[in-house]
């Protein structure tokens, strides 16, 4: 039997859902989405320990668990024939030995015959805090209406209720604002924070459109000089990918008046800049150095420019590179820094493909 995903937040929006409070020791919540999922979630409301149990499954996935599914065409049915039976009377609720919880039906199929089907809820320890919270809310509620003097009961439902939705603001403070994913998270600039995941799959598209930007509000060059749209955090991340190089150079700089610069063919702007051109790097004040050996710059290559801790560093194609660029401190606590690109030739261009936020 194939195993049933488990719950996890998305985006997968739901159609549909049934609630059960009644259910003898036992909550629980029923529903699909348009994606195609059933998902049954349950808590048990005597013990109120904050133990879930769900299965998340698809219509493919619930016809492998017995033929009998086979009749229903939609997982709209699916949805429906489960709550018919739940009303009839017609379903158990119990734990396995391995503590997960069997929620089982029986179906009558076509030939009048009576099957038992059983689907396993995963245990998981607060696998969905939003019911969990309904969960207390109705026992208070049911506490109030029933005149239960038991005031004590009422303040600790109310203490774990508040834990609880603790508990989700910080949640949903440091994870992934389209799947939910606490893990492999990125912070953009806004602050919005997305999985490594989501943003492969172009769920930042937000982002994408409104702050991995030029000055130009395109994430392509229209002049000889252009600067990120708005400052850098001091400790970031920036990906650019060049459509054409020639003659193109990228970096970081303190100082907006570059862009007013009318000599696009200069070779040391006396600018506060930092900045990797075909071989060498230039420092304002240094000049041209050797310091970073990148090797050729072709056309379709990413650039990966990163400032941690005050360390300046360029990463063409991914390749791990220890080399650093130190900053002055008082540069990096004092101005606001920029990104920055100048293209010496009109027919050069790159594309800023994102810029994040590395700080904690």
């Amino acid at each position: 039997m194939e195993a049933a995903k488990p719950i996890t937040p998305s985006t997968n929006k739901v159609i549909e859902f049934k609630e059960f409070f009644d259910l003898g020791e036992y909550y629980i919540k029923i529903s699909y989405t348009h994606e195609g999922e059933l998902i049954i979630i349950c808590y048990n409301i005597e013990k109120l320990d904050g133990i879930g149990y769900d299965i998340k499954i698809d219509l493919q996935v619930i016809y492998k668990i017995n033929n009998i599914f086979r009749q229903y065409t939609s997982i709209k049915d699916i949805y429906e024939l489960i709550l018919d039976l739940i009303n009839e009377k017609k379903y158990e609720l119990e734990k396995n030995d391995k503590n997960n919880l069997v929620f089982s039906f029986i179906i009558t199929d076509i030939k009048s015959n009576n099957q038992k089907v059983k689907l396993f809820l995963n245990n998981k320890m607060n696998n969905n805090t939003h019911e969990y919270i309904d969960i207390l809310s109705n026992e208070i509620r049911n506490l109030r209406n029933n005149n239960n003097k038991n005031n004590e009961e009422i303040k600790e439902l109310k203490e774990e209720l508040k834990l609880i939705k603790n508990m989700i603001s910080k949640y949903n403070d440091n994870s992934c604002l389209s799947c939910g994913n606490i893990k492999n998270l990125r912070k953009c600039i806004c602050k919005k924070l997305y999985c490594t995941n989501c943003i492969s799959n172009n769920k930042n598209e937000q982002c994408k459109k409104e702050c991995f930007l030029f000055n130009n509000d395109k994430n392509t060059l229209t002049s000889f000089f252009q600067i990120s749209k708005f400052p850098l955090p001091k400790n970031f991340e920036a990906k650019i990918h060049f459509i054409k190089v020639d003659m193109i150079r990228a970096g970081i700089t303190f100082d907006t008046n570059i862009i007013n610069e009318k000599d696009y063919a200069i070779d040391s702007p006396p600018y506060n800049i930092y900045y990797q051109g075909a071989i060498k790097f230039y420092d304002y004040k240094k000049g041209w150095l050797n310091h970073f050996n990148l090797g050729k710059i072709k056309d379709g290559d990413n650039l990966i420019i990163k400032i941690m801790d005050g360390k300046l560093q360029f990463l063409l194609n991914n390749q791990f590179n220890d080399k650093y660029y130190p900053l002055k401190n008082d540069e990096i606590n004092g101005k606001n820094m920029y990104l920055l690109i100048h293209r010496r030739n009109e027919s050069a261009n790159c594309e800023l493909e994102y810029i994040y936020d590395l700080s904690d």
